[in-house]
């Protein structure tokens, strides 16, 4: 199947310091109404030195709020439940450690701008 639609895609990714920041932009370029849904996620390489454990790693958001997240199913789309029984991740001061299972289910869909 093709898309139907004409348009201009552009990404980046904007590391300052130690930030990163994923930037979209979508642009129609054909004349009627384009409806679409975009997504993506950065990956990171955390190779291990001696002495150091995955959990010695960690994420950093900019909220010490439990963290809502959705998980994908067999069939690769996001699991929507109403927000208040969304899955939740405890930070501590808004790090979370990065654990062996973390991944267990696939990804972690993190929205809202948490």
């Amino acid at each position: 199947a093709k898309y139907p639609f004409h348009f201009h895609l552009e990404l980046g990714y904007r590391l300052t310091e130690r930030t990163i920041t994923v930037m979209w932009k979508v642009m129609n370029e054909d004349e009627k109404t384009m409806y679409f849904s975009i997504g993506g996620h950065p990956a990171f390489f955390c190779p291990l030195k001696e002495g150091e454990k995955q959990s010695d790693y960690y994420l950093h958001f900019d909220t010490d709020q439990p963290l809502h997240y959705l998980l994908i199913d067999d069939a690769g789309m996001a699991v929507k439940k109403p927000y208040e029984e969304q899955n939740r991740l405890k930070t501590n001061q808004g790090f979370l450690p990065i654990g062996p299972h973390m991944f267990d289910q696939d990804a972690l869909i993190i929205e809202e701008n948490q």
